[in-house]
């Protein structure tokens, strides 16, 4: 105390009265900080002002070449060529075997054994794996002949298993999946049972991101739009399975928007197709009284975001067209003028009770001298 006492007496050689040097010396702190934060309140650059649709959402196929596009379109029209080799019988492969005019010889629900055998009767196990239906038919025939002139065989198959796909993530029943080589990719998401679905706001909605969802054969992600496909029966996307395609189709959960700043529920919220800034809004069940018209939309990676500026009450009023968000949208809602200056307030807060007490000890040691 007597430090301070006598560095102020020191310093005082405009003969300005001792507490009112005090007093300047003690809340010159909260003058600097209050200026600086007054700085810092510079209006948005309206160089960020909001973009008409067509930009904001992204739609920049005009930056895609040409070439790229018609490369991809002429892969499509490659994967609708159906392959020219013939069906083989697999193990597990279920079958109907008729013999014309021996409806004895009959038999329904016939499988294609471990061994690669079927049982028939009259002649017991013969094999099979590996053959065409043609040619399997042929074999049977042959062991037919020493009992009956001139036998007609016909392999009816109902449940074939050389070729499988594999479907994972958000449908109703993930897993692989046998077929005859005939199957096409809307029918293997139907044969999966669709996709999932869950309750979000009390709405059922899908939990599939269909953007993101691939199919890859062998090393290669096929060029396929799920959204073309499913939303809008795009045939073209409707490519015929080979062996051993992976269909994934992941969870749009994973995909969120997130609202700060003053409304009444921040946090994030589970991206949905068509989503809007006013949709969101009602999400977060409304805007406080002290937020100011400004909202800003950052999309983007947070080092190099785009920055979009949008007046809420335009929006609300419909005198400006609902701004359509992306998945990983931040959408931020800061104060008004006194919303920004209580803000200050609070802030240089612990610094004024500082002054206040300076002031005190201030008049103290005036009055003791």
């Amino acid at each position: 105390m007597s430090a301070c006492y006598s560095t102020c007496y020191r310093i005082n050689t405009l003969n300005i009265p001792f507490k009112r040097l005090a007093t300047y010396l003690l809340l010159l702190p909260c003058m600097v900080l209050l200026n600086s934060a007054c700085t810092r309140m510079q209006p948005v650059d309206d160089s960020a002002s909001v973009i008409p649709e067509t930009v904001a959402l992204g739609k920049d196929n005009e930056n895609i070449p040409q070439l790229e596009i018609q490369r991809d379109m002429t892969l499509l029209k490659s994967l609708h060529q159906a392959e020219n080799s013939q069906y083989t019988i697999a193990m597990g492969d279920k079958f109907n075997i008729y013999v014309y005019n021996e409806n004895d010889l009959n038999t329904e629900g016939v499988i294609v054994k471990m061994d690669g055998s079927v049982t028939c009767k009259l002649i017991g196990d013969v094999m099979v794996k590996g053959l065409t239906i043609p040619k399997a038919s042929e074999r049977i025939e042959a062991r037919m002949l020493k009992y009956i002139r001139y036998p007609k065989v016909s392999l009816i198959p109902y449940e074939m298993k050389s070729s499988r796909f594999t479907i994972m993530g958000k449908v109703r029943q993930p897993g692989f999946y046998y077929f005859d080589g005939t199957l096409r990719l809307a029918d293997a998401i139907a044969k999966a049972e669709g996709l999932s679905v869950g309750i979000f706001d009390n709405n059922t909605i899908e939990l599939a991101d269909l953007e993101h969802s691939f199919i890859r054969r062998g090393d290669q992600i096929l060029p396929i739009d799920f959204v073309s496909l499913l939303r809008h029966g795009d045939p073209m996307m409707n490519i015929p399975l080979r062996n051993d395609d992976y269909i994934f189709i992941p969870s749009a959960m994973n995909q969120e928007v997130y609202i700060i700043g003053e409304v009444h529920k921040q946090g994030y919220f589970g991206y949905k197709p068509n989503m809007t800034v006013g949709r969101l809004f009602a999400h977060a069940e409304g805007i406080r009284d002290n937020a100011g018209d400004t909202v800003l939309v950052i999309r983007g990676n947070l080092q190099h975001p785009k920055v979009y500026k949008l007046s809420h009450n335009k929006i609300l009023t419909g005198h400006m067209q609902d701004f359509r968000l992306q998945p990983n949208d931040i959408v931020y809602v800061p104060k008004g003028i006194l919303g920004s200056w209580n803000a200050i307030v609070k802030q240089i807060l612990p610094t004024m009770k500082a002054g206040v007490m300076g002031l005190y000890i201030a008049n103290e040691i005036d009055k003791r001298r």
